[in-house]
């Protein structure tokens, strides 16, 4: 619960990292201790190897820059409602056992390039107001990306889905660029809007359902 003007590290190994909201005991049981909130955050070419809570973090005006971090705890890496309001960049990290974007809220670019997951992921709620890369992301289990809303375009360009993945309710005020992805699973759109989308060069190997798109 602390107000932070730049919070940098780079290159080092930790334990845990807990910016994010957190309970003084029993999660739901005990009282809650507020995220912190920073005008930049930049957490680079780092390894936790215990948990990672970035739960209602606030990132005001300049960064968040995650680029490069190798998330290794035994929980999913915990970034629900996380508010960023200057660009956001996550490219070629790592989320050993998953993570959580629930709820999350970008206002300026999102880099998510080259990232790997190798559990499940959820992008619930994901709410963006500019692009959103995922070109070259990997996902080597199941992935949701339901409910979104993205106000512009979103890429998957050269991604690889190995697990099913969904995308139902979700809106792109832009186009949805699947070119050259791999959905070695299913593959779920329902009652979806977008502005285009682009499967140049797909390869769905498993179902496909496209409802109400």
């Amino acid at each position: 619960d602390k107000d932070v003007h730049s919070f940098r590290m780079k290159a080092i190994v930790l334990g845990d990292l807990e910016l994010g909201k957190t309970w003084t005991g029993v999660p739901g049981e005990s009282s809650a201790i507020p995220a912190s909130r920073f005008d930049s955050l930049m957490i680079q070419e780092s390894i936790v190897l215990g948990r990672a809570v970035f739960q209602d973090v606030e990132v005001r005006d300049r960064i968040a820059y995650f680029p490069l971090t190798s998330f290794e705890g035994e929980a999913e890496a915990d970034f629900r409602g996380l508010q960023a309001d200057g660009m956001a960049d996550f490219r070629f990290s790592v989320f050993r056992h998953g993570a959580n974007f629930k709820d999350a809220h970008f206002t300026d670019a999102v880099y998510f390039g080259h990232t790997r997951y190798l559990e499940p992921v959820t992008f619930r709620g994901m709410y963006s107001e500019q692009d959103v890369y995922f070109n070259s992301a990997r996902f080597e289990d199941a992935a949701a990306f339901d409910r979104c809303e993205w106000a512009r375009a979103i890429t998957f360009e050269n991604a690889t889905f190995d697990g099913p993945v969904t995308f139902n309710n979700s809106e792109s005020g832009g186009r949805v660029n699947m070119s050259r992805t791999v959905f070695a699973d299913s593959l779920e759109m329902k009652e979806m809007n977008v502005g285009g989308m682009d499967f140049l060069g797909a390869w769905l190997q498993g179902p496909a359902r496209f409802i109400n798109v």
